[in-house]
């Protein structure tokens, strides 16, 4: 009876630990060795505190082959690997520098795409943009991580480029009465007395009589003392010639724009998508 006793405790707890375990999981992945051995450890550190802050998985990856697919079919791909072959939880986020594309990517997965919005995604590729442009491509990292948690703490706020404005929910006053709230003058006589009627009569002619004589001060010397004299006018004509000394040409060339603009392809904007996997994709990239 007591070792059946065991037996049952054990598996409790191997179970509890486990459901522990896949609550949430983070892991750093820098296949193109773009981090330092103390950029990795404060990497993975701020990886655990976001899993720890919002209950959700994330991973953090870094690829300079991405075998010929685009940033996003790369994110896809990878997700969908670790929640199928790896026990990963159906939410998470991917943090991706890509040195293949060429191009910074955030990306929410599952029902975190619900969670984070679109300003919040280009929030946080924003964050990483500057450092990762510089190469420092551990700093940008630490600061999408850190982006990532400020927009969940900040979760129905509004991000409008210079920080977080305020939330969706607006209270309106339902029990508002017009009649009892807005202050009616209905005591009081409105209509126009007599002597209000003359007043206005007489500012209006005094305004009318003021433009006339304004009006035949400024004309009433017209046509006197207008006279031309021709003898007085003088023309003298001399011969001008154009040399052209130098000639400078600038030309720039116009880049074109890969996969017309998406991220994954061609950077910027933010995409709502499925991949093959069947899981929903909220994921924004930029071009660096």
């Amino acid at each position: 009876m007591k070792k059946a006793v065991l037996i049952f405790i054990t598996f409790v707890l191997v179970l509890s630990s486990s459901v522990t375990a896949f609550s949430y999981e983070s892991l750093v992945d820098d296949s193109a060795n773009l981090f330092s051995v103390s950029e990795y450890e404060d990497i993975a550190d701020a990886a655990n505190e976001f899993c720890e802050e919002t209950g959700l998985a994330l991973a953090v990856v870094t690829t300079d082959d991405t075998q010929g697919r685009t940033t996003e079919s790369f994110a896809e791909d990878y997700y969908d690997d670790l929640a199928d072959f790896q026990g990963w939880p159906e939410n998470g986020m991917l943090l991706i520098i890509d040195m293949d594309n060429r191009i910074i990517y955030a990306d929410a997965v599952g029902d975190t795409w619900d969670i984070y919005s679109d300003s919040d995604i280009s929030y946080i590729t924003d964050c990483g943009y500057d450092e990762v442009s510089y190469g420092e491509y551990g700093d940008a990292m630490l600061e999408m991580i850190d982006a990532a948690v400020e927009s969940y703490a900040s979760e129905g706020d509004y991000y409008n480029g210079d920080g977080y404005i305020g939330g969706y929910d607006y209270n309106y006053d339902y029990d508002y009465d017009y009649d009892e709230d807005y202050e009616y003058n209905s005591g009081k006589d409105d209509s126009l007395s007599i002597t209000d009627i003359f007043i206005y009569i007489a500012l209006g002619l005094a305004a009318g009589a003021i433009s006339v004589f304004v009006v035949k001060s400024r004309y009433k010397n017209q046509g006197k003392g207008d006279e031309f004299d021709t003898d007085d006018v003088i023309l003298n004509l001399t011969g001008s010639n154009d040399t052209v000394i130098s000639r400078n040409v600038v030309t720039t060339k116009i880049p074109k724009s890969n996969n017309n603009g998406r991220p994954g392809g061609g950077g910027g904007g933010v995409s709502v998508h499925r991949s093959s996997g069947g899981r929903v994709h909220r994921s924004s990239g930029r071009r660096f």
